[in-house]
């Protein structure tokens, strides 16, 4: 088992990683170690209308506060028009 220290490391590592042209780094918990990416892709979507904006929001505001519970948040592009296209340390949500 690693230490608190040492997944922080590794999750500010990841999180460092991500491509800055294709993803927006949102958030990231110094004390669990837990982050919040989001696909500019994703961002765009959310600009095309009322109702895509709002549902953008609520997403948005739950991978937080996942994200601030220690999760490692990906929100990824609406490409499949699902209601939501999230993964939460490496597992898709659905």
């Amino acid at each position: 088992m690693i230490s608190k220290e040492e997944h922080i490391k590794e999750a500010r590592a990841k999180y460092n990683s991500y491509n800055d042209s294709a993803w927006k780094k949102d958030f990231f918990d110094d004390d669990t170690g837990g982050y919040l990416v989001t696909e500019r892709a994703r961002i765009a979507q959310s600009e095309k209308g009322k109702n895509e904006t709002v549902k953008f929001q609520k997403e948005q505001e739950m991978c937080m506060a996942l994200a601030k519970k220690g999760y490692a948040m990906e929100h990824l592009d609406d490409k499949w028009g699902e209601s939501y296209d999230v993964h939460m340390n490496n597992i898709r949500l659905i």
